[in-house]
Parts: structure tokens; sequence; C-alpha cells
């Protein structure tokens, strides 16, 4: 624990380099990402104009404003923050996603007048915010991102974890809707269950950093967080955490009761079971601990279900149980590339993370071999009939790259082929989970 103190002190002692502005390559810009955003906004206005005066059930001869919303949502979170350093700019993607959202929750609605009116004034802003971000982003000079000095906000955000909780909401989005027969619940328990699952993942976060202070302060990928930093304390981490926790049950609690004992049983488990247990304890943290990052599926399915805690039969759990099985068999792939690429940080922090235990060649193994489980549940869901054949024909396509990813694994043991897989993974989740909406909205 001194070595880890000593550590912390030295990289203390010296002030942050805040480099100038500087030139970023071609990929780094955000105008593609920002070109894209505006053509899809002007399909979903368009979309919404034609859909509002009509019912329900009547779909516009485009695709469905909620799948080009929910696309437009992954492409800003997943490649729209990490390419500028203006400040204009990161605002409007700050602001887009959660109209984003607003405009899932709004499609496929009853288009009562009142709902019609706000489909169609959140398309419309969506419309004219994404242009402005087009204009200033091919007015401006593509830069990477400048390196500042974090503010207490900043910190408190580093806390939740947003990027990756963005990755968990689609998770739980998409249940919803196949729970409720392929139609949106009401917008008010869209709009708190995604509140109240923001708030449970950024809580859990927040107190898993907490518990992982000494080890985040000689791990060079999370040395930089407020507390290794020392710019919150541990009161504070540990007190914002909590808070976050109990509000989420307040939150979903008007959702139903079994969704608000969903999301607490992850935060615990991802607590107490993974952190304080599994984590520093055995080579299998990943394969068991990944419960935690599977239960938004759950949620998401009880919301959208409404089910009775003292009611539901197993039989109305069995789609759920297999999307919580495809996370849960997706965890460990997506988390050993990383921690492959990330071998040494977790030797010098004594994390016994598989690729440490058993080594890189094992590593690989194990990794293919989770892929093909996981492939298999994915099909699974089209035996059930909850899905059909556009989804079949898509997770076929994603689970084959992912494959080919896992395999070329095995004859370039370069970290770049685990960042690749580990970048893919995330995409093929974020896409497997759409291409189940867009079939269950496409074939009724």
């Amino acid at each position: 624990m001194q070595n880890v103190e000593a550590t912390a002190a030295a990289s203390e002692s010296q002030p942050p380099v805040i480099p100038s502005r500087v030139r970023a390559s071609r990929r780094d810009s955000l105008r593609p990402t920002a070109l894209v955003t505006a053509a899809l906004s002007v399909i979903l206005l368009g979309n919404v104009l034609w859909w509002a005066p009509t019912p329900a059930a009547a779909y516009a001869p485009v695709i469905p404003a909620w799948v080009i919303e929910t696309l437009l949502l992954s492409l800003l979170s997943f490649a729209g923050q990490p390419r500028t350093s203006q400040v204009a700019l990161t605002w409007l993607i700050y602001v887009l996603q959660p109209l984003g959202v607003a405009n899932i929750a709004l499609a496929n609605s009853r288009m009562t007048p009142l709902f019609a009116g706000l489909a169609i004034a959140s398309a419309g802003a969506t419309l004219v915010l994404a242009l402005a971000l087009t204009l200033l982003a091919y007015r401006s000079e593509p830069t990477a991102p400048v390196e500042r000095a974090p503010s207490r906000w900043s910190d408190f955000r580093m806390l939740m974890k947003f990027r990756i909780i963005s990755l968990l909401l689609l998770t739980t989005l998409i249940p919803m809707y196949l729970a409720n027969n392929g139609q949106w619940p009401p917008l008010w328990k869209v709009l708190l269950t995604l509140l109240g699952g923001t708030l449970a993942a950024g809580g859990a976060n927040a107190i898993n950093m907490y518990i992982d202070r000494d080890i985040d302060a000689v791990m060079s990928r999370t040395k930089r967080r407020p507390l290794p930093g020392n710019r919150l304390s541990g009161r504070e981490v540990l007190g914002f955490g909590l808070g976050l926790s109990l509000l989420a049950f307040l939150v979903l609690l008007p959702v139903n009761l079994l969704t608000a004992l969903l999301a607490e049983a992850g935060i615990l488990y991802y607590v107490v079971i993974y952190t304080l247990w599994l984590k520093r304890s055995t080579v299998q943290n990943i394969v068991i601990g990944g419960a935690a990052g599977a239960i938004p599926p759950l949620v998401g399915w009880a919301a959208g279900a409404n089910l009775d805690l003292w009611q539901a039969t197993p039989i109305d759990w069995l789609p759920a149980v297999f999307l919580f099985a495809i996370v849960f068999y997706w965890t460990p792939p997506h988390f050993w590339a990383l921690a492959i690429v990330r071998r040494e940080d977790y030797a010098r922090a004594g994390v016994p993370m598989l690729p440490v235990v058993k080594g890189e060649d094992e590593t690989r193994r194990q990794i293919v071999l989770y892929s093909l489980l996981m492939i298999a549940l994915t099909l699974m869901l089209v035996a059930l009939g909850t899905v059909g054949m556009i989804y079949l024909v898509a997770a076929l396509v994603l689970g084959s790259l992912f494959l080919y990813y896992a395999l070329r694994m095995l004859r370039d043991h370069s970290h770049a082929a685990a960042w690749r897989l580990y970048k893919y993974s995330l995409l093929y989740l974020a896409l497997l989970f759409v291409a189940m909406g867009v079939d269950r909205a496409l074939i009724k």
C-alpha cells in the first residue's frame, strides 16, 4: 500500500501537461459523423411529418423514425465525443443525445395531437441542431481533443462513465420495445426507465471507483481518475455513488417494483459480488461478474412487459433470459481483449485477470470459445419467435465478423489485433440490439 501511495504522490508532484491544440489526423475529424447525422435528421423529420397524422399502425415509406434515431444516438455516442476539442461542438453533441432518446420514445406511439406536436418539435429541433453541428464541424479545423485540467463537474461525470452507460441504455431500451409486443410503452415509463438505468449504472460505477482507488493509482488506464488524482475525497465519491443508487430506486419505483429491484440487484452484484469478492480473488472474475452488465435487458423487459413481482411465470421471462445470456457471454471476450492490451497494468496492480494468470495464448483460446457460445445464443431468439428473419441475417453477419476478429487473434498476437476485437465488440452489441428492434418494427 505504501508503494501505491508513493506512486500516486509522485504523479501528483508533477503538474499535468496541458498541450496546445494539435492538428488531428483525418480520422479524428467530426465532419463525416456530423454529415451523416444531418442526413439522418432530414429523413427523421420527413418521416415524422408523414407519420403524425396517421394511425399508430401506419408506417411511413422510409425506415421508421425510431430506428433512425437509435442509429443516430449510437453514432454520436461512440463516434462523436472523442472527435472534437471544440466546446460548441461538444455541447451540441450532448444536447442531441437526449433529443435522440426523446425521438425514440415519441415514435411509434399513438399520435394524439399532443404527441404528434411533441414528435414534430423534437424532430425539428434535432434537424436544426444537426445542421448547426455540421456547419461548425466544416467551418472549424479538425483537431484532436485537448487535455484540460478537469473541473469538479467533469470529475463527477467521470465517476459515472457515461460512454459505457450509453451502451447499457440501448440494451435496456430495445427489450422494453420487444416486451411490449413491438409497441413503445408510455413516454413517461420509457424516460423514467432510462433515467433510472443511468442513475443505477452511474452509482455502481462511482462506488466501484471508491473501492478500487488503491489499484487505480498504479494502472495507466485509471490513474487519472478523481480519487487517485486527489481531486475528490473518498467521502464525496462514496456519497455520490450511494446517493445515485438510492435515487435510481425512487425513480424506477413508479415504473414497477420489479424494475426498481432488478436495477438495485445489478448495483449490489457489481459492487459486492464482482468488485469486493471476485475481482481480486479469482481468474473467473469477469466470467461470473459479467452478470452485472447483463441485468439491463432484464430491467428493460420488466418495465416494458409491466411484469408483476409476485405473479410473473418463468415463461414470461424466457426471452429476457436469453437477452441476459447474450450479454453475459459477450462480456468475457469483450473484456479479455482489453485485458490483453492492459496486461501489464493488471499484473502491476495484482488483479488476477486471465491474461495475467493463464497467459495471452490461453486467453485467446477462451475468447474464441465464448464467442462461439455467444453467437449460438443470439440465434435462440429466432427459435423463440421473439424476432424473425431480418434479425437472423443480421445476427449471422455480425457474429461472423466477431468470430473472424476472435480467430484472427489466434494467428496475430499483436495488441492491435486484440484492440480491434475490443472496439468491434462494442459496435457488435449495439448493432445486434438495434437489429432486434428493426426486425420487430418491420415484421408485425
